[in-house]
């Protein structure tokens, strides 16, 4: 019997069925029944904590999102340093004509460097012609080659020669090349 004035006695709260997604094989509870969440509030009870109220029972990302991520982040930091990514994939030394000449002959030596880089604009590339290990010419240019003459050749200028590339803080040389001044 109700009474004027008295308000009426609370109903049982009504409740809505999660159908969670199925739970992945590594160690996780797992319940016969289906969990169930109170309209009015309060935590999901399944004998273990889950953060209310979501509907994810494994909210951990993939692998593969941590890579992307990870990848991303990596990416937006060398930017943000203004560092890009390079490599010098060869250095080479070419002696013509030919790698024995008469003496008086002009000889021209001539490195060449290939970098792969993502997008970096003016590259300096700093080259040092050297002749028996001693350094005979050195030049910082954005061009990928340099020409160096010696004209006209004599027997002093015979030995074995070699080009190193630097670039930024990486270096790397060529092949050393015989001339034969006679």
């Amino acid at each position: 019997m109700i009474r004027r004035g008295t308000p009426p006695p609370p109903s049982p709260p009504e409740t809505l069925r999660v159908v969670p997604p199925p739970l992945p094989s590594y160690g996780t509870p797992s319940s016969p029944s289906l969990p169930s969440w109170p309209l009015s509030g309060g935590p999901l009870r399944l004998g273990f904590n889950l953060p209310a109220p979501s509907l994810r029972t494994d909210s951990r990302p993939t692998n593969l999102m941590l890579l992307l991520l990870l990848t991303c982040l990596l990416h937006s930091w060398q930017c943000a340093r203004g560092q890009s990514s390079y490599t010098i994939d060869t250095v080479s030394l070419k002696i013509l004509p030919s790698s024995t000449v008469q003496s008086g002959t002009p000889v021209t030596l001539r490195c060449q460097v290939r970098v792969s880089h993502d997008n970096i604009p003016h590259l300096t590339h700093t080259f040092q012609l050297r002749r028996d290990d001693v350094p005979i010419h050195s030049s910082t240019t954005t061009e990928d080659s340099l020409v160096y003459e010696l004209n006209p050749a004599r027997a002093a200028d015979s030995g074995s020669y070699e080009c190193r590339v630097k670039v930024k803080d990486k270096s790397r040389n060529s092949d050393s090349q015989k001339l034969n001044v006679t």
